[in-house]
């Protein structure tokens, strides 16, 4: 019966510390659940502050282009305008050049014949 009783006992003894071991893995899974959920909180914590710079950021942004795209417009509006005054200064220009073109080459004309006759 000794063999038995031995083996009864080891098979007690391999129980209990299967026990154990199970209950320390049980503990140290609560205790992972915890890091890990304190991990997880605090990368949401990180994330949601990024997302809230990146917000801020981004109005920022928003605004200067807002701002420039007005002050561009302005200037393209200038460009215009300074496009057509001059296009019309140009053609005014170009007109009074023919039309003095015209009259000096009317005078020599006049001039040629004058002296043919």
């Amino acid at each position: 019966m000794s063999e038995q009783t031995t083996f009864t006992e080891k098979l007690i003894s391999g129980l209990r510390k299967a026990a154990n071991e199970l209950e320390e893995l049980r503990v140290q899974a609560a205790l992972g659940k915890a890091e890990a959920k304190d991990v997880i909180q605090e990368a949401g914590r990180r994330f949601n502050h990024y997302m809230h710079d990146a917000g801020m950021e981004f109005d920022e942004a928003k605004a200067v282009v807002e701002e420039m795209g007005t002050e561009w417009r302005s200037e393209l509006q200038a460009l215009r305008l300074q496009f057509v005054l001059g296009k019309a200064e140009a053609k005014d220009a170009l007109d009074e050049q023919l039309k003095s073109i015209r009259l000096t080459m009317q005078d020599i004309e006049s001039k040629i014949r004058s002296k043919g006759k």
